[in-house]
C-alpha cells in the first residue's frame, strides 16, 4: 500500500490491515544475499545515512532502511486517520510472528519491549527469586544488567555474585570462560546473567559452551528450580547467524534498534515456555486473559509466556508495529551474508590495528571471540577522546566505551564497507611540519581512510586534513613542537603538499589540533553524557 485514503479505510478493516502489517516489504532494489561490492552498496542505499560520513557507530542508535522508514510513516498515518479502529486489531500479531521467524522460535514465546534495558528490567524485575537464592553474574555486563540485579537483590533478598571471566580482553580464551563460570556455580544458584557480546571490550562468550554446562548442572543438581541461562543478546543480535536453539540459552533480551536497524524504542525478550513460569513481568499486560480475569475477579487463565509479560500501556504503535519489516529486511538481506560482512570487516580493521605502533587492541582477534564491535586504546592515556572528535572532522564516526576503562569503539556493519578501513597509500610527499616521515608512517588512522578520501571527492580535502594527518597532529602535540607564529605556520604549509592532490596544508593540521585542544572537555562530557547508551 502506497497510499491511504478514506475509501480503502471504508472497504473495510481487512484492506487496512493488509496495507498496514500485510505481506513483506522489501525495496525490489535490495539484493538478497549480496556478495559483490555493487550489491553491498545497494543495501546501503536503502539507510538515509549521511554519504559523507563513515558510520563506524550506526549500531549506538541505528538509522532504519527506507522499508521500515516507510513502514513508520504507513502506520503513522493509519492511526492519524483512526487510531481507536486501528489499535483494536492484534496490531502485536504480525511482529510476533516476524521476530519467531528470525529467531526461529515460537510468537508466544516473544515478549515486546522499548529497549534491551526494558527488557533486562522485566526479566530480572520478574524473576522468581527469594532469601538464600542466587544470580551469577560477571563484572563485565552494561550498567542495564548490573542496575536491574541490584534491585533484584534489593526486592527479594537474593545473593548476587559476580566474577571476572577475563583479565585481558584482546586474550580472553573461551575454555577459561566456562571455566570460570563452572567454579561460581552453586546448588543456590537460580540464574546466570551474561551477555553475548561485552559492548565495553568487543569479546564475544561462547553463549552454546555455556548453555551446555548449565545443563549438566542443573542436571546433577536434580532441583525442580533449575537454574535459567539469561542472556543480554544486544550486540549480537543483527550480527551473528544464530537461532535461540542453536545459542541454547533459556532467555534472549535484546533491542531492536541497533544491530537490527529497526525503529528506535523497540526490542524483544524471547523465553521458553518454562522459562517464562519464573518469570513475572512488573507490568500488567494488555492481554486477554488477563483482561477477563480482572473482570471476573478471578486469578487470569493460561497464557503464552510473550503476551502475557509484554507491558501493557499504549506505546509508539508506528515503531513497535514496523519492526516487522526490520526482521524481514534482515531475513531478506541474509543473516548469514551479513555475519560474513560484518565480522570481515572486523577482522580487516583489526588487522590493520595490530600493525600501528601505539595502538593496542583490546578486542580478541579470533572471530569466535569477537563479533562486529572493535575496541583500542593507546598507551597515552586520553587520547581517545581527542581522537574521537578528530576522526569525526576527518568524516569518520566512531564512539567511546561508556565503562570505567574507556576505550575507542570502532563498528564495521552493513552501512560500512572495507574502501572505509583500507590502509592509506605512503604518499612520498605528504609531511606534516618538522614530524619525520619515519614517524607519519607509524602513525595511519585506524588503518581507515578511504581511498576516495585521497582523491578528494567525498569529504573535500580543501576543508577538513585527512585521519592520517590528523594522527599525525596528535604526534606533534605530544613532542610539542606546533608553531607559534603565523609564519611558522606559513612555512609548514609551503613544505606541505598542495592540495590537488587530496590533503590539506599543515596550516589546516594545525588548526585541528589547536581545535582538538578546545574540544576536549567537551568531548569528554560527552562520552560521559552518552553512558546511558551501550
Amino acid at each position: 500500500m502506497t497510499g491511504f485514503d478514506r475509501r480503502s479505510f471504508l472497504s473495510g478493516s481487512g484492506a487496512l490491515l493488509a496495507g498496514a502489517i500485510g505481506a513483506p516489504r522489501v525495496s525490489p532494489r535490495t539484493p538478497h544475499n549480496p556478495s559483490r561490492e555493487d550489491e553491498w552498496q545497494a543495501v546501503r542505499d536503502q539507510f538515509a545515512l549521511d554519504p559523507d560520513i563513515a558510520h563506524f557507530a550506526a549500531f549506538v542508535l541505528a538509522s532504519p532502511p527506507k522499508v521500515v522508514r516507510d513502514a513508520i510513516d504507513r502506520i503513522r498515518a493509519a492511526l492519524d486517520f483512526d487510531a481507536s479502529h486501528y489499535v483494536d486489531q492484534n496490531i502485536d500479531g504480525p511482529v510476533r510472528r516476524a521476530a519467531a521467524s528470525y529467531l526461529d522460535a515460537l510468537p508466544g514465546e516473544i515478549a515486546l519491549t522499548q529497549s534491551t534495558t526494558a527488557g533486562l528490567g522485566l526479566v530480572y524485575g520478574g524473576l522468581q527469586l527469594g532469601e538464600g537464592d542466587e544470580v551469577l553474574t560477571t563484572e563485565h555486563d552494561f550498567y542495564s544488567t548490573y542496575e536491574s540485579l541490584r534491585r533484584a537483590s534489593q526486592r527479594t533478598g537474593a545473593t548476587i555474585n559476580r566474577i571476572r571471566l577475563y583479565d585481558a580482553p584482546s586474550a580472553a580464551d573461551a575454555g577459561d570462560i566456562v571455566e570460570h563460570i563452572a567454579d561460581g556455580l552453586t546448588p543456590r544458584t537460580r540464574a546466570v546473567a551474561i551477555t553475548w557480546v561485552h559492548s565495553g571490550t568487543g569479546v564475544k562468550l561462547p553463549i552454546r559452551a555455556i548453555a551446555e554446562l548449565l545443563a549438566e548442572h542443573n542436571e546433577s543438581a536434580g532441583d525442580e528450580r533449575p537454574a535459567l541461562l539469561c542472556v543480554d543478546g544486544l550486540h549480537g543480535f543483527g550480527v551473528e547467524d544464530e537461532t535461540m536453539a542453536s545459542l541454547g540459552c533459556d532467555v534472549f533480551v535484546a533491542g531492536t534498534h541497533k544491530w537490527i536497524w529497526g525503529p528506535r524504542g523497540t526490542g524483544i525478550v524471547w523465553a521458553t515456555a518454562t522459562a517464562w513460569e519464573s518469570i513475572t513481568g512488573p507490568t500488567p499486560p494488555f492481554e486477554q486473559t488477563h483482561f477477563d480475569g480482572w473482570i471476573s475477579q478471578e486469578p487470569p487463565g493460561p497464557a503464552p509466556g510473550g503476551p502475557a509479560n509484554t507491558p501493557g500501556g499504549y506505546v509508539d504503535f508506528e515503531h513497535r508495529m514496523a519492526m516487522k519489516e526490520a526482521f524481514e529486511f534482515h531475513e531478506f538481506v541474509g543473516k548469514a551474508a551479513i555475519q560474513e560482512r560484518t565480522h570481515g570487516q572486523a577482522t580487516q580493521l583489526k588487522e590493520g590495528l595490530s600493525e600501528i605502533a601505539g595502538v593496542q587492541l583490546v578486542t580478541p582477534m579470533s572471530a569466535d571471540l569477537s563479533s562486529g564491535i572493535v575496541c583500542l586504546t593507546f598507551a597515552d592515556t586520553g587520547r581517545q577522546f581527542a581522537l574521537l572528535d578528530d576522526l569525526r572532522a576527518a568524516g569518520y564516526s566512531t564512539s567511546i566505551t561508556p565503562y570505567r576503562d574507556p576505550y575507542l569503539r570502532i563498528g564495521p556493519s552493513i552501512v560500512t564497507n572495507p574502501d572505509q578501513l583500507t590502509d592509506s597509500p605512503r604518499h612520498p610527499s605528504v609531511s606534516c611540519g618538522d614530524v619525520p616521515r619515519e614517524t607519519l608512517g607509524q602513525h595511519e588512522t585506524l588503518g581507515c581512510v578511504n581511498r576516495e578520501w585521497h582523491r578528494g571527492r567525498k569529504l573535500g580535502a580543501d576543508k577538513l586534513a585527512s585521519p592520517w594527518e590528523t594522527l599525525s597532529c596528535h604526534k606533534r602535540r605530544s613532542i610539542g613542537s606546533r608553531p607559534s607564529s603565523t609564519t611558522s605556520r606559513r612555512a609548514d604549509a609551503s613544505r606541505s603538499p598542495t592540495r590537488s592532490n587530496g590533503h590539506a596544508s599543515s596550516a589546516t593540521c594545525q588548526r585541528t589540533v589547536t581545535t582538538t585542544r578546545r574540544r576536549t572537555s567537551r568531548v569528554t562530557w560527552r562520552a560521559a553524557s552518552d553512558s546511558s547508551s551501550t
